[in-house]
């Protein structure tokens, strides 16, 4: 063989290994990445949780990310002990790229702040205040379908957009109709996907345990209200919601001091502009060594998955990962152990959301 054919083969064998060589590299950086460097996250707010009955462990009054890949806390992007120790970061959702809001319970200074992702601590400033509206416990928060704010406290719903209240006065109150007597502890909100419409719950004794749908226009006849439900068994108390899109679904967690009632219900969904009908429920999920007192819940668009988090000090405060089938309404857990174990930032958790 010619040296020049020698060098030719020599060199096509080299740029062979090296291409080898690098795509098994890249098989493995991936799955390395997520765990070591994770683009996504699941947000946590450690305030004021509701459990449904169970007593529910202190909370450490932050807001951290934990790593999806490996269920591990990630960091805490805001520690409210440092600045101001009445603050309890009731809800959590995203904002922007860069920044998420935290819907803050301070009897002296109900607020809702913006705080930066990634900022290692305590990097926030408030985002508005209505010491009008915000005049009682607040519970949770959600985006309306026209991008603004709904906030619920124990007694009604209120909505800002652009950072002002929406009216004078809360933008759900004291409903009629099927959804009457159910303003003295709205637990959680959450807005259906393509038609707007408000789905809130209320804890309270049996027969006001419910589900209720509200048009997206707020309440203000008793023709707003266009659907409710009592949560069965009659012992559950709502504390978390959750909506699947995919098959128009609702998720609600529910605690309560009969043991058995604690679980995770679905609810078929089905709605037009101007109505809404709630199905017979499913018991999902009911497993108390694996959910008791669960303070909240959020789904994952992007992957499937639903996660549940135990507020009451029976269960540790320790963070579940669930699929969920469409089919069969029901809740698979992944895994044998808890996603997210127990550290200071689980205690009581109040909110979740899954976001970069």
């Amino acid at each position: 063989m010619s040296t020049a054919k020698y060098l030719v083969l020599l060199v096509a064998t080299l740029m062979l290994a090296t291409a080898c060589e690098q795509q098994v590299e890249d098989d493995g950086s991936s799955e390395n990445d997520q765990a070591t460097n994770p683009t996504r996250f699941l947000y946590i707010a450690s305030g004021s949780c509701y459990a449904g009955g169970p007593t529910p462990t202190s909370p450490s009054r932050t807001i951290s990310r934990v790593n999806l890949a490996t269920g591990n806390i990630h960091d805490i992007i805001v520690d409210y002990n440092a600045a101001s120790p009445g603050d309890a970061p009731i809800t959590v959702i995203n904002h922007d790229d860069n920044t998420v809001l935290s819907l803050v319970e301070n009897t002296s200074g109900r607020r809702v702040d913006r705080v930066t992702k990634s900022s290692n601590g305590n990097q926030y400033q408030t985002y508005f205040t209505n010491s009008t509206a915000l005049n009682a416990v607040m519970r949770s928060m959600s985006v309306a379908s026209d991008g603004a704010l709904l906030i619920s406290k124990s007694s009604a719903i209120e909505k800002f957009a652009a950072k002002s209240r929406v009216g004078t006065a809360a933008y759900i109150n004291a409903p009629g109709g099927a959804c009457a007597t159910t303003t003295t502890l709205i637990s959680s909100l959450t807005v259906t996907p393509t038609y707007g419409h408000i789905l809130y719950t209320h804890a309270a004794a049996t027969p006001n345990n419910k589900l209720n749908a509200i048009k997206g226009t707020g309440y203000v006849s008793a023709a707003d209200c266009l659907a409710s439900t009592s949560i069965t068994p009659t012992t559950a108390l709502p504390t978390a919601m959750v909506y699947i899109p995919s098959s128009n679904d609702v998720l609600i967690a529910t605690g309560s001091t009969t043991a058995a009632s604690n679980m995770i219900i679905s609810y078929p969904i089905t709605e037009t502009a101007s109505t809404v009908t709630i199905g017979s429920p499913t018991v999902a999920y009911n497993n108390t060594s694996v959910i008791y007192g669960p303070s909240a819940m959020t789904y994952d668009a992007e992957t499937g998955f639903v996660y549940v988090a135990n507020g009451s000090t029976s269960l540790a405060n320790v963070i579940e990962k669930f699929t969920y089938d469409s089919t069969t309404k029901t809740l698979t857990r992944v895994g044998t152990v808890p996603f997210t174990g127990t550290s200071l930032q689980t205690n009581c958790i109040s909110s979740m959301f899954v976001g970069n």
